[in-house]
C-alpha cells in the first residue's frame, strides 16, 4: 500500500542482458510532499532517507527518484529491498510534526 492507500507503482526497465533498473519514478517523495511533508527541508530528514537508502542498497537520484539495479539473478532480493525502502520512506508521513 502506498501513502494514500493506493498501489505502489514500480517501473522496471531492462537496460541490458545483465542490468535491470527498478524505479518509483519519484512518486514516493512527491507523495510525501503532497501530504504536507517536505522531506528535503531539513538535514535530519535527508539523513534519514540516506540511512534508509544505505540500509536497503538503493539510491535517491537528484530528481528525488528511488532506484536500484539488479543483475537478474538477485532480482527477488532487490525487489524486496526496494519495496521495503519505499515503505520506510513513506512512513516519514507518520513521523513528522508538520501536521
Amino acid at each position: 500500500m502506498g501513502l494514500f492507500n493506493d498501489n505502489i507503482e514500480i517501473f522496471v526497465k531492462k537496460e541490458s542482458e545483465t542490468k535491470i533498473l527498478l524505479s518509483d519514478d519519484g512518486e514516493t517523495i512527491e507523495n510525501l510532499f503532497l501530504s504536507g511533508v517536505d522531506v528535503l527541508r531539513s538535514q535530519k530528514r535527508k539523513d534519514y532517507i540516506q540511512k534508509v537508502a544505505n540500509n536497503f542498497g538503493i539510491k535517491i537520484t537528484s530528481e528525488e527518484e528511488i532506484v536500484t539495479e539488479s543483475n537478474g539473478a538477485d532480482f527477488a532480493r532487490k525487489m524486496n529491498n526496494f519495496m521495503s525502502a519505499i515503505s520506510s520512506i513513506s512512513d516519514m508521513s507518520r513521523l513528522t510534526n508538520d501536521k
